[in-house]
C-alpha cells in the first residue's frame, strides 16, 4: 500500500524530485511497547491464577 502511495505521489511531481517516505516511528514504538506490556500482564495473570500440580485434580 505504501509503495502505491509513493508511486502516485512521485507521478504527480516533476521528474527528478525525490519524495522521501516518512515512517511514523514514535507511534510504532508506542504500539510495540503497548503490545509488550499487554503480553507481560497476560503472562503474569496466567502465572498467578494457575493451580499447583497437587491441586489440579481437586475440583474445588
Amino acid at each position: 500500500m505504501g509503495w502505491l502511495v509513493r508511486r502516485a505521489t512521485m507521478a504527480d511531481l516533476a521528474a527528478g524530485i525525490a519524495v522521501p517516505i516518512t515512517i511514523p516511528w514514535l507511534p510504532l514504538l508506542g504500539i510495540g511497547v503497548t503490545c509488550l506490556l499487554l503480553t507481560a500482564a497476560a503472562a503474569t495473570a496466567g502465572i498467578r491464577t494457575r493451580k499447583p500440580p497437587h491441586l489440579a485434580d481437586d475440583p474445588a
